[in-house]
């Protein structure tokens, strides 16, 4: 035995009850858990060379123990981070295990992508696992990298029928990963049929975080889908689906935590795993069934309940000490049996970042945009124009489909800035034409300006949003020249940006300082008049196929009829 915990309050995951004792590591995993272990026969036998050394000794001085904290989904690539700049912040919150999603940057870099990620990954002190598209999966075994990696692969992520490109592919892929041992984690969105739910269900489909309501949660729970919470930056459900669930739900060992896509701000600001155990407290829900959720409950899911998720003897040495279960503040975290970050500091040197050439200069548009590009057109002899406009909506990442009635000057379609319709445009980022896709927008609430980012999910395309066509083409050229970022302009002037020039979705910029230039993007963009918590975040999601109306390089896509439709639906 080379370590002791003495004087905690350990959190028994598997029988909920807290009980003072100690617990005893040897080789990075638990070998005993008592209520007192013999620490001076220990020590004497060390004297008598029975075992090499005395053991370390950690007094938790009455504090919480609890197994290290597991996001069940998260995509790395939110965070504007790179794995061995994020791994630390996420570990100062009690964060041990992510399952990640890789999927934002194979969309840009296809199978190069994931194995920089595994590679990445290595790198740091956090244990990560992957999920990953069909067809990244699939090419990975065809190619031969897939034994390379077996270990970190979880399975297929983010499966649902809206996101293959036919009915008959999204039951190949379930069917391939069910022959093939892997865990399917879905994307069953907001307003799914009943039937498309028992279809998810008897295909395979293990999970979904997309609920952004308690009965759409309880539909899923109903049919064995395990439900993640999902409490992220810009969809953040943990309220509404928590609140007053045990009064419906006995039994919560089908729910897990997961963040999905968390930005730093949010990160310095909030925490990560161990808000969500703050914030389900809050509404209700017990501390200890709450640190389940977040623990073995996610382990099980995943199928590492023989690695992680407890304290018990035989599983590997993942712990985190808190202050109480209210608060959840990391005192202590311990990875393998070795103290990786105590009383706010980090006890390991961090590793540089590595940026292999092949991650740079991914976007591939040669011209400059121009403001005529972002021109919506009509007969010139129309006068108004009934206009499909998107409805974004704080908080969450699906979207409204709304009609507003605009000015038309000479057969342009007007803005109207007094009624918050804004104009957003798609820039296909992949080739050198870079042909633009426009439509109306609304809840940005911007009176001048324009915002641009190149995280656009999932194709990840130049995705911008303006008060005037002008500052628009400024915001689009000036993600083209950094090569992918975040961008605030106004009035022909570039008031703040962050560079993301890693598939144009991250920086190995150091975390504070990103957090810094990250705070100061958004302060320029709260003067433009934008009201959203998340406006970048809520921004990216605008192209993903999800109810009910959204954008991308094809056009204006109504989701539920399944076609694309055009921005005017008729003038007079």
């Amino acid at each position: 035995m080379d370590t002791i915990i003495k004087n905690a309050n350990i959190v028994n995951v598997f029988t909920g009850k807290i009980e003072k004792g100690e617990v005893g590591i040897s080789n990075g995993k638990i070998v005993s858990i008592s209520n007192v272990i013999d620490t001076e026969e220990l020590i004497k036998k060390s004297n008598d060379n029975v075992i090499k050394e005395s053991p370390k000794i950690i007094d938790a001085d009455g504090k919480y123990l609890i197994p290290g904290l597991i996001d069940s989904h998260v995509h790395i690539e939110s965070s504007y981070m790179i794995p061995t700049t994020l791994a630390p912040l996420l570990i100062s919150c009690g964060t041990t295990t992510i399952i990640a999603d890789p999927h934002e940057i194979t969309s840009v870099l296809d199978i190069k992508g994931i194995l920089y990620m595994f590679e990445e990954a290595k790198r740091t002190k956090l244990r990560i696992y992957f999920t990953m598209p069909y067809r990244i999966l699939k090419k990975l075994m065809d190619e031969g990298y897939y034994k390379n990696y077996s270990r970190s692969i979880i399975g297929l992520g983010e499966v649902s029928p809206y996101l293959f490109s036919t009915e008959e592919e999204y039951i190949e892929a379930c069917n391939f990963a069910k022959e093939n041992g892997f865990i399917i984690e879905g994307h069953l969105g907001a307003n799914y049929s009943d039937r498309r739910l028992d279809e998810a269900a008897c295909l395979g489909v293990s999970s979904c975080h997309e609920s952004i309501s308690q009965e759409e949660a309880l539909k899923k729970l109903e049919r064995g889908i395990t439900l993640i919470v999902r409490e992220g930056s810009a969809a953040k459900n943990l309220e509404d689906i928590l609140t007053n669930i045990k009064s419906k739900v006995k039994d919560a060992r089908n729910m897990l935590f997961g963040t999905d896509d968390l930005e730093v701000l949010d990160i310095f600001s909030k925490g990560h795993i161990d808000n969500c155990l703050r914030k389900a407290v809050k509404v209700g829900l017990d501390p200890v069934e709450a640190i389940q959720m977040a623990t073995i409950n996610a382990a099980k899911h995943f199928k590492l309940d023989n690695k992680i998720g407890s304290i018990a003897p035989g599983k590997i040495a993942d712990l985190v000490l808190m202050n109480n279960l209210s608060d959840f503040k990391t005192e202590m975290v311990m990875i393998e049996g070795n103290v990786i970050y105590e009383s706010g500091k980090f006890r390991h040197r961090l590793r540089k970042a590595q940026i292999p050439y092949y991650l740079l200069d991914s976007i591939k548009v040669e011209r400059e945009v121009e403001s005529k590009d972002f021109e919506i057109k009509t007969k010139k002899d129309c006068k108004k124009a009934l206009a499909r406009v998107i409805g974004a909506i704080d908080g969450q990442i699906t979207s409204e489909f709304i009609k507003a009635e605009l000015e038309v000057e000479d057969g342009n379609v007007l803005r109207d800035l007094k009624n918050d319709i804004l104009k957003i445009a798609v820039i296909d980022r992949y080739k050198p034409e870079g042909n633009v896709t426009t439509g109306f927008i609304n809840s940005f609430c911007m009176k001048k300006g324009a915002i641009a980012t190149s995280i656009a999910h999932d194709e990840h395309n130049i995705l911008v949003v303006g008060a005037t066509d002008e500052d628009m083409a400024l915001a689009a050229n000036e993600i083209i020249e950094m090569q992918g970022g975040l961008v605030v302009v106004n009035d022909g002037k570039v008031l703040a940006s962050v560079n993301l020039p890693i598939a144009g979705l991250m920086t190995n910029q150091g975390p504070v300082e990103l957090q810094k230039d990250v705070f100061n993007l958004h302060k320029e963009a709260e003067k433009l008049g934008i009201g959203l918590h998340s406006p970048f975040m809520t921004l990216s999601f605008l192209c993903l196929p999800i109810p009910e109306l959204k954008i991308d390089t094809k056009g204006i896509l109504d989701v539920y009829k399944g076609k694309y439709v055009s921005p005017i639906e008729s003038c007079s």
